[in-house]
Parts: C-alpha cells; sequence; structure tokens
C-alpha cells in the first residue's frame, strides 16, 4: 500500500474529526453495513490494517484488538483482526469489526453517532439489543450496531458509537464504551 494512501486513511480514521469538504468527498466517511467504515473495508489486508501504529492493542490466539484515540481521546476507532494465517508468517490479518465514535463518518441514510434513537429506528427496524451489552442495539442481518448510554434508549437518545461487522451471524466484537475505558486504563498501568 503507498504512504499516500496510508497517510489520506491515517488522517481520515485516526486523528481527524472535524468534518471537512476534503473528508466529505467520495466514499471517505461512507458507513456501509457489513461492508466498511470510511475507508476501511471488512476485508483482508495482507500487511495489516492500514492505519498505523494504535494508541492500545491486545493480541490473543489469531486475533488482535486495536484501539485509537483522535485528538484528546474524545474520539475513537476500534477493530478486531484476525491472522491470515494460524500462526501470523506476514501474510496479514482480516478486519472482521470496526467501531467509531467520531460524528464524521454516516451511512446513506445520513445517520451518525448523535443521531437519535427514533431517527435510527425508522432506517433500522430490527434492532436487537445484545445480550451481554444491553446498551448496543444490532441488526445482526445486516452487520451494523448502534451504541447508546443507556440501555432503554428513548426516542431523543442520542447514540455514542456505530459498528459494522460482518452480517448474518453474531457480533464479532461485542465492544462497547465500557469495554474502551477498560483499555484505556489497562494502556495506563
Amino acid at each position: 500500500m503507498n504512504s499516500m494512501f496510508r497517510s489520506i486513511v491515517v488522517a481520515a480514521l485516526c486523528t481527524s474529526v472535524v468534518y471537512t469538504p476534503a473528508l466529505a468527498a467520495g466514499h471517505a466517511v461512507l458507513i456501509v453495513p457489513g461492508k466498511q467504515l470510511g475507508r476501511l473495508h471488512l476485508q483482508s489486508y495482507p500487511k495489516g490494517p492500514p492505519l498505523g501504529n494504535p494508541d492500545y492493542s491486545d493480541a490473543g490466539m489469531n486475533h488482535e484488538t486495536m484501539l485509537w484515540k483522535s485528538g484528546k481521546g474524545a474520539n475513537t476507532l476500534l477493530v478486531e483482526t484476525t491472522s491470515n494465517a494460524p500462526i501470523d508468517n506476514g501474510t496479514g490479518y482480516t478486519l472482521h469489526y470496526i467501531r467509531v465514535t467520531s460524528p464524521v463518518y454516516h451511512d446513506s441514510h445520513g445517520l451518525r453517532t448523535g443521531s437519535t434513537w427514533a431517527s435510527i429506528r425508522r432506517v433500522y427496524r430490527h434492532l436487537k439489543a445484545w445480550d451481554n451489552k444491553p446498551t448496543v442495539f444490532a441488526d445482526n442481518a445486516l452487520g451494523i450496531a448502534f451504541e447508546f448510554k443507556s440501555a432503554h434508549p428513548v426516542a431523543s437518545s442520542k447514540c455514542i458509537a456505530i459498528a459494522v461487522y460482518e452480517p448474518g451471524g453474531g457480533v464479532w466484537g461485542e465492544l462497547n464504551a465500557s469495554d474502551v475505558l477498560d483499555m484505556e486504563k489497562d494502556k495506563s498501568k
């Protein structure tokens, strides 16, 4: 992957949280359920996700969770990957789960973090609460989830994070705001 593309992706996903015309061009900020968040796609990356060094990472048996924080940490980008080989031998990783808190990213309906529960429910009618993360509401058939501060959002409740993951099954990472805070605490130790 050339360095110019990598720089654009890093700038768009990790450090820039200000909505600018340059970011708005093309698909740089588009959320597509079950497929992509911005320029990151749920696919294999032979050299790993093109994001630079994360602020936090936790690797386990053939998988890794990585977290990037922007600016003063107000916005986060979290990805979960699996290795493309039983023992990673440089064959890269496949992205399975991408979660973002920045309102820069939106779906084709204009929904983003900050959108209300009522507006999200008008578009995504099959959302169901995750069993073990009751503040997250997912449409597993489409591969999209919306997180709220409360397990019982009302019409005016605002979304605090959006995740995309592989459609048709269970949610890959099932990570929410409290998990991100735990990661940040872990890093500070």
